[in-house]
């Protein structure tokens, strides 16, 4: 493939939900035993130490798909994600598997607004775009499903 697969991390409140796939946690076990929330205020508390790029499908790199995935990520007080809910996935499931291992593989740093080091709830969209996404199958659908709002 000549094309060069770009793997993009963007935060993002994206809306909607895409489903629970197994081994997910649902949103009461995401905010459960006191942990904050700070959904509204992304990387307030938390912000990413190491980020490992998820895998690209080899299936939807040779179709020339493109998604997203947007998720709710719990993050525990040693700064590794303890918990994951997709709230958006387009095209619905392609690149959750991906994300998902992906983003267990992280490690976050408590910020200057979270010196305790408090557990807390961030969210985040990864993005999986190709160099030459014009020449993608989905990439009108990709602009519309997949752009921040």
């Amino acid at each position: 493939m000549n094309n060069y697969i770009v793997i993009g991390a963007v935060t993002a409140l994206l809306a909607g939900c895409a489903g629970k796939p197994a081994g997910m946690v649902d949103e009461a076990e995401l905010t459960a035993g006191g942990v904050t929330d700070t959904r509204h205020e992304p990387f307030d508390y938390w912000s990413v130490a190491k980020f490992v790029a998820p895998r690209f499908p080899d299936a939807a790199a040779r179709d020339g798909v493109i998604g997203c995935v947007a998720m709710d990520l719990r993050i525990n007080t040693e700064g590794k994600v303890s918990g994951v809910y997709v709230t958006r996935s387009y095209p619905h499931g392609v690149f959750v598997d991906s994300a998902i291992a992906a983003v267990k593989k992280f490690q976050w740093a408590p910020s200057e607004a979270n010196p305790g080091r408090e557990p807390g709830v961030q969210s985040l969209s990864l993005d999986f775009n190709m160099v030459s996404s014009a020449s993608t199958k989905n990439a009108a659908e990709y602009q519309r499903e997949c752009a921040e709002r």
